[in-house]
C-alpha cells in the first residue's frame, strides 16, 4: 500500500545516512590508526592488564611513548619486555654469577624517567659485567604481591640477591588486597584474583587513536585543573 511504501523510503532515508556516517567514522579512525602508526606517534600510560593471581599485571612486549600532561619531562619511548618487565635487554646468556632483583610500586618501575635514569638503570650501570638486574616492579604492587610474585615469577630466575623497595601506602594496600586475596587451609596466600572482562581496556590500549585522544583529554584536563 502507498503508505506502508512511505513508510519504508522515510526508514532508508534515515538509515542510509546514519550507516554511511558510522562506516565513514569507522574508516577514518582507522586510516588515523595506521597514519599514527607509520608515523610511530604511539602516546600512552602505563597500563595494566588483569591477572588472576596477581591481580594486575604489566603487559608483556608492550610499547609507548610516555608524555607529561604538564610537560614536566620530555617524551621518550617506555618498553616492556617479553615477560612485562622494564628492563634493558641483554643479548648475553651466560650465567650471571650475581642476579639482582628488584620489588617495588611505582617507585621503582619509575614511569617518569627514560630506563638509564632510573633506581634500576643506575644500579645496572653501576654493576659489574658478572651482574645482571631484573626489575620486577609493577605500578601498586605492595608485599602481598611480591610472596605470589615470588612463588610464580621471580624465583624462576634464581636471583642470588633481592631488594625490596617499600612505602607507607603499603600497609593500607595490603589490607585491601586481603579481602580479595585466595588462601589455603593452612593460611597460605595463594592468588589475588583481579577484575574480569577487561578486553575493552586492552583494546584500548593497543589503539593508537585512543591513546592519542587520551592523551589530549589528560593535557586539557591538567590545563583547567591549573588555569
Amino acid at each position: 500500500t502507498p503508505v506502508k511504501i512511505s513508510t519504508i523510503l522515510n526508514i532508508k532515508k534515515v538509515l542510509f545516512p546514519l550507516v554511511a556516517c558510522i562506516v565513514g567514522i569507522a574508516v577514518a579512525l582507522v586510516i588515523t590508526e595506521i597514519g599514527l602508526r607509520i608515523k610511530g606517534i604511539g602516546y600512552g600510560r602505563s597500563g595494566h592488564i588483569s591477572d588472576p593471581y596477581l591481580h594486575h599485571v604489566n603487559p608483556k612486549n608492550f610499547s609507548f611513548t610516555a608524555h607529561s600532561p604538564s610537560g614536566d619531562f620530555d617524551p621518550f619511548l617506555f618498553k616492556y619486555n617479553e615477560h612485562g618487565f622494564r628492563q634493558r635487554e641483554s643479548k648475553d646468556k651466560q650465567q650471571m654469577q650475581y642476579r639482582l632483583a628488584l620489588l617495588g610500586d611505582s617507585y621503582t618501575l619509575a614511569r617518569e624517567l627514560p630506563y638509564e635514569k632510573t633506581f634500576a638503570g643506575m644500579l645496572e650501570a653501576a654493576s659489574n659485567s658478572k651482574t645482571r638486574v631484573y626489575n620486577f616492579s609493577v605500578a601498586s604492587y605492595s608485599p602481598i604481591h611480591y610472596l605470589v610474585q615470588w612463588k610464580r615469577i621471580i624465583s624462576q630466575f634464581k636471583p642470588t640477591h633481592v631488594i625490596v623497595q617499600l612505602y607507607i601506602n603499603d600497609i593500607s594496600n595490603d589490607r585491601e588486597m586481603s579481602k580479595i586475596a585466595v588462601f589455603s587451609e593452612n593460611g597460605e596466600l595463594e592468588a589475588i584474583p583481579g577484575p574480569k572482562n577487561d578486553w575493552l581496556k586492552v583494546i584500548a590500549m593497543k589503539s593508537y587513536v585512543v591513546r592519542f585522544i587520551f592523551k589530549l583529554f589528560l593535557q586539557l584536563q591538567w590545563r583547567y585543573s591549573n588555569r
